[in-house]
């Protein structure tokens, strides 16, 4: 997918290393989402909301979208 095409949907970008793939990408991505869900008052869950987006990501990775 072009950049371009999702830009006006992203929420942050930032530019990792290589070695940054695993652990720090992980914790990224939870600690955006537990902020996220406290800056928003959301009423799910961060268990359930992360849950969903793993769910979601397989979703995509076997070409539904």
């Amino acid at each position: 997918m072009h950049k371009s095409k999702i830009e006006k949907d992203l929420l942050e970008e930032i530019e990792i290393e290589p070695y940054q793939v695993g652990e720090f990408k992980i914790k990224f991505h939870k600690n955006f989402i537990k902020k996220w869900l406290s800056d928003s008052n959301a009423t799910i869950g961060f268990e359930q909301l992360r849950a969903f987006r793993e769910e979601y990501i397989t979703y995509l990775s076997q070409g539904y979208l």
